[in-house]
């Protein structure tokens, strides 16, 4: 009377091995739309919802599993998501104050090691930081820090590469391959709405209609994409190279299409730290466009009239 009960549990346990032998997707976007699919209403809103794991910033407890750093998102147990335990490193695993009590290797700044122009030394900076964040706990880094230097109360210009999109580009992308060689991911920031560290909380950034537009050629055989930038070359001043602004464009071979590209007037003009207002100089600015900075074919020059405003 037991064969069909055995035979049953016997069946069962081979459907089981079998199941278990099937290896799961091999493409990310797969596994994760997987996991998707599974979750609850409640469960979502879980991942959507984090806290600053550290002991000075917020008033909620800090969560049994978390790492005191930068922030925290639990994970979903029964569909085997992690939590997210994050910390900021741009530079180095952060110190905050100490709540950890350990410590963690420094790099120079971000404006030294652009200085360097090494993408392999930026990959490897990268590599020994993820380790570092590894054996602390932590699995996501708010690093990858590439701001551009375009305002001078930023306030974390120590922090980041350097003003050319190109370069802080293609060293920060070192960096972040670096980080995730070590299987912990990382971000690239700030990536919108951080113009400035200085007030960060109540600067407002007003962009005015002034724009500098021109038409991008893809002349190639192959589809692309082109970042156009666009310079500041000289000012009533003297000579001076500062980056205005870029845009990137995806264009198909032969293809053609208009770049647009908001000028803010605070980069034509000087800052009075004094007075906290900026001066813009009468005279004659050349401004010039192209997909580097040492690749500058279209110029243009502009007669502006003095002026004097604030933040």
């Amino acid at each position: 009377m037991r064969r069909p009960v055995l035979l049953l549990t016997l069946l069962s346990a081979l459907l089981a091995a079998a199941l278990a032998a099937v290896p799961p997707p091999a493409d990310p976007d797969t596994r994760a739309a997987a996991v998707v699919a599974q979750l609850r209403p409640d469960e979502r809103t879980i991942l959507t919802v984090g806290v600053m794991a550290l002991p000075f910033a917020d008033p909620a407890p800090i969560p049994p599993d978390a790492v005191i750093g930068a922030g925290f998102v639990p994970g979903i147990p029964r569909l085997h998501v992690p939590p997210l335990r994050e910390t900021d490193a741009s530079l180095g695993i952060a110190w905050v104050l100490g709540s950890r009590h350990d410590g963690a290797t420094a790099l120079p700044s971000g404006l030294a090691q652009g200085a360097t122009w090494n993408t392999e030394l930026m990959r490897a900076g990268g590599a020994m930081i993820g380790s570092e964040a590894r054996a602390k706990g932590f699995n996501v880094l708010l690093a990858g820090g590439m701001n551009l230097m375009c305002d001078p109360r930023n306030g974390r210009t120590f922090e980041y590469l350097g003003e050319d999109p190109l370069h802080s580009g293609l060293m920060a992308g070192a960096a972040v391959s670096g980080i995730q060689s070590m299987h912990v991911i990382s971000t690239v920031k700030h990536y919108a709405l951080k113009g400035q560290e200085t007030g960060r909380k109540v600067a407002s950034s007003n962009i005015s209609d002034a724009a500098a537009r021109f038409t991008v050629t893809n002349s190639g055989a192959v589809a692309g994409q082109e970042i156009a930038q666009l310079y500041l070359l000289a000012a009533p001043q003297g000579e001076r190279r500062r980056l205005l602004g870029w845009v990137k464009l995806a264009l198909r071979p032969g293809e053609s299409k208009p770049a647009e590209i908001t000028i803010d007037r605070r980069l034509l003009a000087d800052f009075d730290s004094r007075a906290q207002r900026w001066h813009l100089a009468a005279g004659r600015y050349t401004l010039a466009a192209g997909p580097s900075s040492a690749e500058l074919p279209l110029k243009l020059q502009l007669q502006l009239r003095a002026a004097e405003f604030g933040r």
